[in-house]
């Protein structure tokens, strides 16, 4: 953590400190102090400094207090000072910006989302690896994928092709493929174009014809029950992907897959896939979860910090689950424990019968 302020020995001089949290009070709900930090070398008597932002990861967290004759350091973090103190939570909730709750709880992202987007390490592994291979993304349905996919390739300013397999109906192998062809022909225009006897070859040709400098095919979720068909219908992916690069080249045509399975499960030849994709796993939220639901709550103005845990625990570390959850919250007329608990339940239950 850091700190500038200006003790009275400094005289008109300003003094930064780099330090480290020595002693956390949270629990402690009688003491009106956070958190203890660690003493600097460069000053003997801080008096004067209290007051001063204390500052974590860029963001001011809390004002440093001193005490004991001006040698020991303590803090009162911003969110104990609301917590403490009810007339200055009440003048922060009623003068919050109620921002625009369908942009907030988004469901296909545009750039008026991006700051209600919360990026994880998974966001910065794909940017890193679109840039050198192929991406195939697996996680659990309402883990992220497409969101994570439309927005990092969005920001990026990457021009790309969405295969939607929403309205296809896929039987076999081939049913994927030519729903490739036509959204590339449909993407970029191509109206007339002779079909050959070879669908992957006909793909290949139709994007050297289009002879684009950069581009991205998104192979979006597949919802093939089949395991078997599945299977089949990944490892005719990787016939197209090896049959493009070779044909086109690697560094202007990429592709992105994502698929509920692991492609280690599906895929035949597991090692010659790595070669040409980098496999991204999106299940893992952990922390992530709770920094979505601050991120929701701050700017839907919903002060449902008690019933946080719950929720988070209801979510089953599903970004989708939690959204659902806080937009049924952001419905109700009345906001309490019980409304809540009955909105959980609402949800959960949706989810279950339209499993």
């Amino acid at each position: 953590v850091n700190v500038c302020g200006y003790p009275k020995e400094k005289g008109k001089k300003h003094c930064t400190i780099d330090t480290q949290i020595s002693d956390n009070y949270d629990s402690i709900e009688t003491d009106n102090i956070s958190f203890e930090i660690n003493q600097s070398v460069n000053v003997s008597n801080y008096k004067g400094m209290s007051g001063s932002p204390l500052i974590a990861g860029g963001q001011a967290i809390g004002v440093l207090l001193v005490q004991q004759g001006g040698t020991s350091l303590y803090c009162i973090s911003f969110g104990d000072v609301c917590k403490k103190n009810n007339l200055i939570l009440e003048y922060f909730n009623l003068n919050k910006i109620h921002n625009d709750p369908q942009e907030v709880l988004f469901y296909r992202y545009s750039l008026k989302s991006e700051q209600y987007y919360l990026e994880r390490n998974e966001d910065r592994k794909f940017n890193k690896s679109i840039l050198l291979n192929n991406v195939w993304l697996s996680g659990k349905s309402g883990s992220g994928k497409t969101a994570l996919l439309n927005r990092n390739l969005i920001i990026n300013n990457i021009q790309y092709c969405y295969v939607d397999f929403s309205a296809v109906n896929v039987s076999r192998q081939v049913d994927v493929l030519d729903e490739i062809f036509y959204s590339i022909c449909e993407k970029f225009s191509v109206e007339h174009y002779s079909k050959q006897d070879n669908i992957i070859k006909d793909i290949s040709n139709v994007i050297i014809h289009l002879n684009i400098s950069k581009l991205v095919i998104v192979i979006d979720e597949l919802s093939i029950e089949s395991e078997n068909l599945l299977k089949d219908v990944a490892n005719g992916i990787m016939k197209l992907v090896n049959y493009v690069t070779n044909s086109y080249g690697e560094n202007t045509l990429k592709f992105s897959v994502s698929t509920i399975s692991s492609p280690s499960s599906l895929l035949s030849n597991v090692s010659k896939a790595q070669e040409f994709f980098y496999f991204l796993n999106c299940n893992s939220w952990n922390s992530e979860l709770e920094e979505l639901f601050y991120i929701l709550c701050d700017n839907l103005c919903l002060d449902i910090e008690d019933t946080k845990n719950l929720i988070l625990e209801k979510s089953s570390n599903s970004p989708r689950l939690l959204k659902s959850i806080i937009k049924d919250i952001f419905l109700l007329d009345n906001v309490n424990l019980d409304t809540i608990t009955n909105s959980i339940d609402k949800v959960l239950g949706e989810i279950v019968a339209h499993d």
